[in-house]
């Protein structure tokens, strides 16, 4: 290469050097990509909102977090229309019984109107609850009572829910009816939710909560760990049992299947012990689904706990107590298939595992069953007479 070239490449070189960094900041970056100085981090051509404040283009500091876009509306502006904030203090401080549950801050009150019996709410669960949401004027936007039907919720890190409704839940008894006031930065905040809530709104809610159930995020990876873990979810569904709590001791043993749904590398004495407490889960979580009147996922409850039996060793299948507990799987389908009205395959299914097993609790079930489809074949019989029938006038 001659002097001549050299000395052009370097002086080209230059030259895209000075065109990039002729602020002089020696920061190695283009001049396009610098920062005005107000700390945002933005490139410069992003600064410039034309409503002559020199104020980068983000949030204007008044809490909204809009960008400024000169509106006009006094603050230096927003592309939607501003609400500024209003005073919102707590009506009824001279009322007896009201109590801050936010640790002094002042942002939900809430006065027990009827004391609960239950077990207190968990800081994780799923709720079922009666509510009536007022404004403080006394006007009513929503009412789980007037529809009849009871809301369902989650309180704690996965709530779905405001946060005062979050924050009361898990102050509260199953049983319990409570009157709460919240700050509307605790319900639905500066926007409200129009049109039945406007902005700035704080609300009040009488809250019922009839019942929770526990949410259960643990999980074990050691095998022996989690056959623990199901055993220890089988004793206490048990107890729930005890108490009629269906719901509860139904999610106890529900957890107890998930646990030990997939064993590695496990050695036979522990997976036959499992595939064993696996059987023992379904059947019972299945007794519960019945109690709970949910028909149609008892049978398959049942049934999961019944294909265990199927796939053990022999010598496993004539073991009294797992033979015992088929049977109790076999009798949860039967009363499955009576709750939803199917006669005929209760009574087909109780009469031929009575005889296989010559159980009578069986027996018994698929005498009732026979009744019952009975019963039903002749209101049947009698509804079609009434129709081909009909009296003349």
């Amino acid at each position: 290469m001659s002097d001549d070239t050299v000395e052009k490449t370097i002086e080209t070189t230059l030259e895209e050097k000075e065109h990039h960094h002729s602020c002089g900041c020696g920061c190695e970056e283009k001049e396009d990509h610098h920062s005005c100085g107000c700390g945002c981090e933005e490139k410069e051509d992003h600064h410039s909102c034309g409503c002559g404040c020199e104020e980068p283009a983000h949030s204007c500091g008044c809490g909204c977090e809009e960008p400024r876009h000169s509106c006009g509306c006094g603050c230096e502006g927003h592309s939607h229309e501003h609400i500024a904030p209003t005073p919102c203090v707590f009506p009824y401080s001279s009322e007896e019984g009201w109590v801050d549950i936010t640790d002094g801050q002042g942002l939900v009150f809430k006065k027990i109107l009827t004391e609960g019996d239950g077990d207190e709410c968990t800081p994780e669960a799923d709720c079922t609850c009666h509510y009536t949401g007022t404004l403080e004027n006394g006007t009513k936007f929503d009412s789980s009572v007037d529809r009849g039907t009871p809301f369902t919720c989650k309180c704690g890190p996965e709530t779905n829910v405001i946060k005062a409704w979050d924050v009361t839940l898990r102050s509260m008894r199953e049983g319990e009816k409570c009157k709460i006031w919240s700050h509307y930065s605790y319900a639905y905040g500066v926007k409200g939710s129009p049109p039945s809530i406007p902005p700035c709104s704080p609300l009040v809610f009488e809250m019922e909560l009839l019942e929770f159930t526990e949410i259960d995020h643990e999980y074990f990876y050691d095998n022996k760990e989690k056959y623990e873990g199901a055993f220890k979810r089988k004793i206490a569904g048990n107890e729930l049992v005890k108490q009629k709590k269906w719901k509860k001791a139904a999610t106890k043993y529900e957890k107890g299947t998930q646990l030990i749904e997939r064993l590695y590398d496990c050695e036979d004495e522990l997976k036959l012990k499992s595939d064993l407490l696996r059987q023992v889960l379904f059947t019972n979580w299945a007794f519960c689904l019945i109690k709970l009147n949910s028909y149609v996922k008892a049978i398959d409850t049942a049934n999961e706990g019944r294909m265990i039996f199927h796939q053990l060793p022999e010598e496993q299948k004539k073991d009294p107590v797992n033979i015992k507990i088929e049977i109790k799987a076999c009798a949860h389908q039967v009363n499955g298939f009576i709750g939803l009205g199917d006669f005929e395959k209760a009574w087909i299914l109780a009469k031929d595992y009575a005889e296989r097993f010559e159980s009578q609790p069986l027996k018994k079930l698929a005498d009732k069953a026979f009744k019952l489809k009975k019963e039903s074949a002749e209101k049947k019989k009698s509804l079609y007479k009434k129709m081909l029938f009909k009296p003349k006038k």
